[in-house]
């Protein structure tokens, strides 16, 4: 699977105001920058790589290897009763696996994860309790070798979880007890 270009998470429903990461994924190994500054600076794990992107050049994960890029849990990436957005680009060579995205989980403790499910489209949980959660989830056919931009958020005022694949209609889930601020890493 490969990441790219401003994958990027905003708290609070303005992006230009409340943005409170970015990664372009441009680098070629190692630590991958937060371009806004803040520090959220993603650490690589198990040596991903860099690949052709969609915009400029994108991070390269080998599912069989564990590869990821993990900051540890920072306030700037803990939600609690705020609304928030997830944004960026996903592509997959294979469809035999469901892929993480960008996700605060643990496999046991979850606050939020966006992730492929192959090979039926891409889904969105957010948990308040850690255990329980609640989806909102895009089905469709997902072809290998495609990219797609995918935007997951929670929408505090709103009381709804969401998720959009380009410009499929958004699929929504009420949502009101709002997003659990765990210590998972992002």
């Amino acid at each position: 699977a490969k990441t790219n270009a401003a994958f990027s998470m905003d708290t609070g429903g303005n992006l230009s105001a409340n943005l409170v990461a970015a990664w372009r994924l441009e680098e070629s190994s190692g630590t991958r920058n937060d371009a806004t500054g803040r520090g959220n600076n993603l650490t690589d794990i198990n040596t991903v790589t860099v690949a052709a992107g969609i915009i400029d050049s994108g991070a390269s994960f080998v599912l069989a290897n564990s590869e990821a890029l993990e900051s540890a849990d920072a306030a700037d990436l803990s939600v609690t009763g705020a609304g928030f957005t997830i944004a960026g680009w996903a592509y997959a060579a294979t469809t035999s696996n469901d892929m993480m995205i960008a996700a605060k989980e643990n496999g046991t403790v979850f606050e939020y994860d966006l992730r492929f499910r192959f090979p039926s489209g891409f889904r969105w949980l957010v948990s308040n309790d850690g255990t329980n959660t609640v989806t909102a989830a895009d089905a469709f056919t997902i072809v290998p070798n495609t990219w797609y931009f995918v935007v997951g958020w929670y929408d505090s005022a709103g009381q709804v979880i969401g998720v959009q694949v380009n410009d499929r209609t958004a699929q929504t889930t009420a949502h009101n007890l709002g997003v659990l601020d765990g210590s998972n890493a992002f």
